[in-house]
């Protein structure tokens, strides 16, 4: 009661201020919002508050170090683009801390799945996110997202009879995906796209690589749909989802006829006459196999050749397991 009465002065101090100091009579506390003598609220407003203990927990490296760390981001449920931002200042005893610039990020499954605690989900601010990460986390779009995905994961145990722990979280992903949800906060390619969800998926199983840039108060994430890769940057994608493919250090552009062969390595057949099936399909254009294909493209074949949310199992840590069901 004694931290309520002092946060109640505060706030009425502040409307003081900004009535008598800043002259703006005209502003103040409504009065047909809460039916309090103060017109206060019945709780002060907590920028933070009490965190839970999740199965995973996001902090800033994951985002800065999304290719490098534990791959968190093939888990993610939910999108944000908002920079760190704490009132660090209004504590003198607090220590120094250098904020890092960072760029639009997604919340992996596990923040919102305690440890220990079966049959809960966990949304609004007290996710599993380390303190730096909340002042990214904590703002309303993302808190609106991800309680769209905890909706979804709820939904999804009740329906299978299952803890959330349990559930497949591709299958999360996908219910998400069907229902114009972001798991990658691509800036450039939005749900109006027909391409939008074979490059989510591509995107999220870190097939195909992004491009983050912290910018001003609205970070961004590029796919750069219309741009060519080379040999190198393929395989380096293809090799994080299946060890059938090495990486190889070629930095010629990837062609429709390298693609084919190296899509082909990973499932153990010949896979030309499908992709040529798919691309023709996609692009109406006339199928050539030496012209350099675009990311966008690769996506889109990518998504029914190695069908990435259905042939690996993966875990909230983001790693794939051993076993790989049959392509068809």
């Amino acid at each position: 009661m004694m931290n309520w009465q002092k946060q109640r002065k505060t706030t009425l101090e502040f409307v003081y201020y900004i009535q008598n100091d800043l002259g703006y009579k005209n502003l103040g506390l409504a009065d047909d919002e809460f039916p309090t003598t103060d017109l206060l609220a019945f709780a002060p407003y907590h920028r933070e508050g009490r965190r839970l203990k999740g199965i995973q927990r996001l902090t800033v490296n994951h985002i800065l170090n999304k290719y490098r760390d534990e791959p968190l981001y093939r888990t993610g449920i939910s999108v944000g683009d908002y920079p760190v931002d704490h009132h660090h200042d209004c504590n003198p005893d607090a220590p120094e801390i250098k904020f890092p610039a960072i760029f639009s990020f997604n919340i992996p499954m596990g923040s919102l799945i305690p440890e220990t605690i079966d049959g809960l989900v966990i949304a609004d601010k007290a996710i599993s996110v380390s303190n730096i990460m909340n002042g990214a986390t904590r703002l309303q779009p993302c808190v609106l997202l991800t309680g769209q995905a905890a909706g979804v994961i709820a939904a999804l145990s009740v329906l299978e009879n299952t803890n959330p722990r349990n559930l497949n979280i591709r299958k999360v992903q996908q219910t998400l995906l069907d229902s114009g949800a972001y798991l990658m906060p691509l800036y450039d390619v939005q749900p109006e796209d027909k391409a939008f969800h074979a490059i989510q998926r591509a995107t999220v199983s870190g097939i195909l690589k992004v491009k983050g840039e912290p910018y001003k108060w609205a970070n961004r994430t590029w796919f750069y749909a219309d741009s060519t890769l080379t040999v190198a940057e393929f395989t380096e994608g293809l090799n994080a989802f299946s060890k059938n493919i090495e990486v190889v250090e070629d930095n010629s552009y990837l062609t429709i006829q390298k693609t084919s062969e190296l899509i082909s390595v990973v499932v153990g057949y010949m896979v030309n006459n499908k992709l040529e099936e798919v691309l023709k399909n996609f692009t109406g254009k006339e199928f050539l196999s030496n012209r350099f294909i675009q990311k966008r493209e690769l996506a889109v074949l990518v998504d029914p050749l190695l069908q990435p949310f259905e042939t690996k199992e993966i875990g909230f840590d983001g790693n794939y397991s051993d076993s790989q069901t049959q392509i068809n």
